[in-house]
């Protein structure tokens, strides 16, 4: 299975305004609390979405090693993160949106780190 990690041109970038729909509910828990950052992403091309799923995918089948899989997804990633950089400093994003991707993205981060955490401790009690 072949994963596409072609970068993506950041002049292609799309951010549609700022007004954010209010229909964007998850099923688990309703409201999304990433509004943003839901319609950044929800804007990716279809291709995209689908290297990231073909590389988890790959360490599930043995594809390919872990290294190669984490690779490819974390290429696709930092293409993104360079797009929406790339928007922030060409002034396609609003003030109010930059602030309000920054606080949703640190908030998935401390999560994350948290989670991180919690983990690391249980494994070192074992």
């Amino acid at each position: 299975m072949a994963i596409n990690t072609e970068p993506i041109d950041p002049a292609k970038i799309k951010i549609a305004p700022t007004t954010i729909s209010s229909t964007n509910n998850c099923a688990v828990h309703g409201s999304s609390d990433t509004p943003h950052l839901d319609r950044l992403l929800q804007s990716r091309p279809e291709a995209e979405l689908q290297g990231l799923a073909d590389a988890i995918d790959s360490l599930r089948q043995s594809d390919q090693c872990a290294k190669c899989a984490v690779q490819a997804a974390v290429t696709i990633i930092t293409g993104f993160m360079g797009e929406v950089y790339t928007a922030k400093k060409n002034g396609k994003l609003s003030k109010d949106d930059k602030k309000a991707l920054k606080s949703e993205v640190k908030g998935l981060v401390m999560g994350m780190k948290e989670g991180i955490k919690s983990q690391k401790k249980e494994f070192k009690s074992r």
